[in-house]
């Protein structure tokens, strides 16, 4: 399986996260696990994925919810 980046971008700005993060958190939860990392949501609400063992390498820390949509989503194929 291979992961499409472009795709998975279409995907993470239809899904709403301006009030609510857990439809979003859930959807990065499935396309870390879909393609080889161990995800899982810990009793915090953070979403942690790592993949190998030993100690991290790179940690990424970053917000979820964006700001209030201000015009519909719209992608030009051409």
């Amino acid at each position: 399986m291979s992961f499409d980046e472009l795709d998975c971008l279409r995907e993470a700005v239809r899904t709403p996260s301006h009030e609510e993060v857990g439809e979003f958190r859930q959807m990065i939860l499935q396309v870390c696990e879909d393609n080889g990392l161990e995800a899982e949501v810990d009793e915090a609400v953070n979403l942690i994925a790592s993949k190998g063992s030993g100690k991290p390498h790179l940690v990424l820390n970053t917000h979820m919810d964006t700001v209030a949509p201000f015009m519909e989503f719209d992608e030009d194929e051409e």
